[in-house]
């Protein structure tokens, strides 16, 4: 019933609807064609919803993957994250999501990167080809703490990339470098130099993990 309102509905009563919809996890087939429908319609507000509406449905909204992917490419940046975020639940194919993910770290909307982020994070190990855009956001303070989470779940194994974050302002992405480079143990020996300046860290818990990866390459 919900879902026959849309026809000819104005633009508020067409948000209202799209929104209500947004409360279910289940949806008849015609319900998630007419939520595809709506996102021919030019606006931002009413795409997003549909969009979040989508997003809860998981791969049974497949029908809007095309529509989906022409988003992530909208001007408006509540658009572009709504439709990564849809993506990050309704794409099955990781490889597919990862190709989708990876330019969006370098979005100038912080929302937009912060959703490709935590999409990243999802995949877990299936994101390494991303370690290196993942890395790269530990410079920007405002998405440093995603980054770390994710990171912690994609597990990198690229021993340059971890010695390159040990000068990082932010103390505890040196304990994090620290910690992965020890679990790495003597594949990590090149890293030497750079984790023995630790040891006089300003932080002891920095210079605590330095000790035990210092220890680690013996």
């Amino acid at each position: 019933r919900l879902a026959g309102m849309l026809d000819g509905a104005g633009t508020d009563l067409r948000l209202a609807v799209v929104e209500s919809l947004g409360g279910f996890r289940k949806l008849p087939s015609i319900a998630v064609k007419r939520l595809v429908g709506v996102l021919e319609v030019k606006h931002a507000a009413t795409q997003s919803a549909a969009f979040d509406a989508l997003a809860k449905l998981g791969p049974e909204a497949k029908p809007a993957l095309s529509a989906l992917n022409q988003a992530v490419g909208h001007a408006d940046s509540g658009v572009r994250a709504s439709a990564l975020n849809a993506l990050t639940k309704v794409e099955t194919d990781d490889g597919k999501l990862l190709a989708l993910l990876k330019p969006a770290l370098r979005d100038a909307s912080a929302k937009v990167r912060h959703t490709a982020i935590r999409g990243l994070g999802e995949l877990g190990s299936d994101a390494r080809p991303a370690g290196p855009e993942l890395f790269a956001r530990l410079e920007t303070s405002e998405d440093r703490k995603l980054a770390l989470e994710a990171l912690r779940r994609v597990r990198v194994r690229d021993v340059d990339l971890y010695i390159s974050i040990l000068d990082n302002e932010e103390p505890l992405v040196r304990l994090f470098a620290c910690q992965a480079l020890r679990r790495a143990g003597k594949d990590a020996r090149k890293a030497e130099p750079e984790i023995r300046k630790l040891t006089s860290d300003k932080y002891d818990y920095v210079r605590r993990e330095a000790r035990r990866a210092l220890d680690s390459f013996k």
